[in-house]
């Protein structure tokens, strides 16, 4: 019994580490069946798309710790895994176990559902794989968590078969934030990842550049918000929600622009862009109300 609570607690370091992206993800999901349903989304389809996103981002997330074992202890990040609070063996076991119970409950409610979870799985372990290494591939390491983003928005659609125009735009959405907030995240990770030879964006180009390209890319989306809304059936409180998000998310990326290498302002400034991002995906839900 001691060693079962014992794992059991291994495990729950391991997902609390991770629990914002997790998050964001399970957010995504969440907002593509209500989006899809019209705000009333049956109970066990939802039950079970917040289960399977859960899974396979915790599992995606635990993978990449266990794979970035050296970076974590050169960034001091603070994740259990580096720390040595958690094996790699156990750790290991966690990944399994969230992968295949992602999957089979994806299975379980129909085809599409499993086909697009498994695409996020394979995304996510390409991303981390020592002979794949999507995070040491320009652009493509940005490009890997955005596509994983707009996925768990159509995994809601297709828990309940609907795909209407709103959720298209919804998971466009999420790409087009990720792809720009993705490189801004890296900033914690700088010295760890050019040791390494991870081309990230703020490797390549450097944390002012990074921070002004992302900014320039949410208020370009943000202004033609306006312009295509009411084409996918979204009314003006998307466009102006969207928009009040983006400006509190560029002054947090500027903040974060002078303070990147403190670890602890870091995690309250990604709080806080997973906080933007909350509320940008719950302005698609809003406008189609």
């Amino acid at each position: 019994m001691n060693e079962v609570v014992r794992k059991f607690h291994h495990y729950t370091l391991c997902v609390r580490s991770r629990a914002v992206p997790i998050f964001a993800y399970a957010w995504a999901a969440l907002i593509g069946i209500l989006i899809a349903s019209r705000g009333v989304p049956p109970l066990l389809p939802l039950l079970a798309v917040l289960t399977i996103v859960c899974c396979l981002a915790g599992a995606g997330y635990i993978f990449n710790d266990i794979m970035d074992f050296e970076i974590d202890r050169i960034n001091n990040v603070g994740r259990p895994i580096a720390q040595e609070k958690v094996s790699k063996r156990e750790a290991m076991g966690l990944v399994l176990v969230l992968t295949f119970g992602g999957l089979a409950l994806g299975l379980l409610m129909n085809l599409q559902t499993f086909l697009l979870g498994t695409i996020f799985a394979v995304i996510a372990f390409l991303y981390s794989s020592p002979k794949i290494y999507l995070k040491r591939r320009f652009f493509i390491k940005q490009m890997s968590p955005s596509v994983n983003g707009a996925i768990s928005n159509l995994i809601g659609g297709a828990v309940i078969g609907n795909m209407p125009p709103s959720l298209l735009y919804a998971s466009f959405l999420f790409f087009a934030v990720a792809i720009a907030a993705s490189p801004i995240v890296d900033l914690a990770d700088i010295k760890g990842d050019k040791e390494k030879g991870a081309k990230t964006f703020v490797v390549v180009f450097g944390p002012s550049f990074t921070v002004k390209l992302g900014v320039t890319i949410l208020l370009s989306f943000s202004i033609a918000t306006f312009l295509v809304a009411p084409y996918v059936g979204l009314s003006i409180v998307t466009p102006v929600m969207i928009t009040a998000c983006v400006l509190f998310f560029s002054w947090v990326s500027f903040s974060l622009l002078r303070k990147y290498q403190d670890p602890e302002f870091c995690t309250t400034a990604y709080k806080r862009m997973a906080l933007s991002l909350v509320i940008m995906q719950l302005a698609t839900f809003m406008g189609v109300l």
